[in-house]
């Protein structure tokens, strides 16, 4: 017999501290997304909206964990220059 997974429901993220900030954060970052590509949609049309808003994303999603890594030494450092400046020229 099938093992039934049970879904969380809205009030057990609400009812915990960490999961509540964790979804108010998601739900801003939402917002922040939908809004930015609403104001780009209007400036340069739904297509090119579209494509800057996933690029943008795209960005944001990889540029993310690089960010938050501790860079401990010179040598790290100098590998991480080394590798943007290979992908931006």
């Amino acid at each position: 017999m099938a093992k039934k997974i049970e879904t969380p429901s809205l009030s057990h993220f609400l009812k915990h501290d960490t999961k509540r900030e964790t979804l108010i954060k998601f739900i801003m970052l939402i917002f922040i997304v939908v809004s930015y590509f609403v104001y780009i949609s209007l400036k340069f049309g739904t297509r090119n909206g579209l494509l800057v808003t996933v690029i943008t994303w795209s960005f944001f999603i990889f540029c993310t964990p690089i960010a938050k890594t501790a860079v401990e030494s010179k040598n790290d450092v100098y590998a991480i220059s080394l590798i943007c400046n290979r992908f931006t020229s």
